[in-house]
């Protein structure tokens, strides 16, 4: 086999098979078809799979477009560290890519002879019939020949179509981070978007932590200065780095050692926490206990701002501070998740409990004071 269709995951791949798909024409989709003998069932089967590849290669396009419309707006991502931005768009485009190594080997000779030791492969973008050039003109054209065989041309137009957008999107994207990494200024503006960004959102949950002591992002700041090191940052750091630097650069954060009941626009939930602490111990009741069980401790940890998966020791220390005796400890609390195989459904049953609970107590302080 002479051939071969391997392309690395780079910049220059990307812009190589954006200008073999430029080449494709309507003459040479005619001198291909003079590479095989097809017969009309052969041709119906190919115009079925372009037909069932155009479906997913366009999902794949609209995907790719979402993930351009916010990838150069962000100061830190994902997987930077393991994958080139190139890298990463054309692992989104796996079946757009096997659709055209395809249909660009399909437009190759025939040919079994071996190559001689030494002798590279061929590549098939480069040597499929549609980017030679050169092709011999059909007197007539494409509407000269009979239905399926038009079908199939326009099919395939559309399939390379398709592909090609997406290329043109990977090659933007990719331009883009270059010209904004040479912006210094954009990109201190990204820095401080994100990380405000960060905060608002932590703001809007319970889960509100205090800062770290120190990062990556900070240390190289303090090396560099702030637009320097902004810059040698933009797409190098993930979003755990930036989440901790955004919470150093907050007064707010540091001036806080576990969560706070005022966090603002979680007043509600605040309120119903305070109600939680005054009544902890009428809430499912264990008077045998000289301490509330691991498992009570859990699920209302859980309800105050954790997950079954993740439970918060934030909320635990807050539970701790306002409650008016001791607790079992963080760990044994933590770890009493592992023990318990149906915890997602006792999570569900608790805390409609518990809602109906701190609802009720609402009601009769709100009866209190009518009367």
């Amino acid at each position: 086999m002479r051939h071969t269709d391997s392309l690395s995951k780079t910049e220059e791949s990307i812009l190589f098979v954006i200008d073999m798909l430029r080449c494709y024409s309507e003459h040479g989709f005619i001198a291909s078809l003079y590479l095989r003998n097809y017969t009309e069932v052969k041709i119906q089967i190919r115009i079925a799979e372009i037909r069932q590849c155009l479906t997913i290669i366009h999902i794949e396009y609209l995907n790719l477009v979402e993930y351009s419309l916010r990838f150069n707006d962000l100061w830190a991502t994902e997987d930077n560290n393991r994958y080139t931005t190139a890298e990463r768009m054309l692992n989104m485009l796996k079946s757009s890519m096997e659709s055209i190594k395809r249909e660009f080997r399909k437009s190759c000779p025939i040919s079994h002879a071996k190559l001689p030791d030494g002798n590279r492969k061929v590549s098939v973008f480069k040597d499929a019939v549609f980017t030679r050039g050169g092709c011999a003109r059909d007197l007539f054209g494409i509407e000269s020949f009979k239905d399926s065989i038009q079908t199939l041309f326009y099919e395939q137009r559309a399939l390379f179509t398709n592909v090609l957008a997406s290329l043109l999107v990977c090659r933007d994207v990719i331009n883009k981070e270059k010209a904004t990494k040479a912006d210094r200024k954009r990109c201190a503006e990204l820095l401080l978007k994100q990380c405000d960004e960060i905060i608002a959102d932590m703001k809007n949950s319970i889960q509100y932590t205090q800062a770290p002591v120190t990062c990556e992002i900070q240390q190289l700041i303090d090396e560099l200065g702030w637009e320097e090191a902004a810059q040698q940052g933009f797409h190098r750091f993930n979003l755990k780095e930036i989440t901790e630097y955004a919470l150093m650069r907050d007064a707010n954060s540091r001036q806080a050692q576990v969560l706070s009941l005022d966090i603002s626009k979680c007043q509600q939930k605040a309120a119903d926490m305070r109600i939680l602490f005054k009544y902890f111990d009428e809430f499912r009741p264990e008077p045998t206990r000289q301490k509330p069980s691991a498992l009570k401790v859990l699920l209302i940890v859980n309800w105050m701002g954790g997950t079954c998966e993740w439970p918060i020791k934030q909320c635990y220390d807050l539970l701790a501070q306002n409650y008016k005796n001791a607790l079992p400890t963080w760990h044994t609390v933590s770890t009493r998740k592992n023990q318990i195989p149906d915890l997602r459904d006792q999570q569900e049953k608790h805390d409609k409990e518990l809602n109906a609970f701190i609802a009720e107590k609402k009601k009769q302080k709100s009866g209190q004071r009518v009367s």
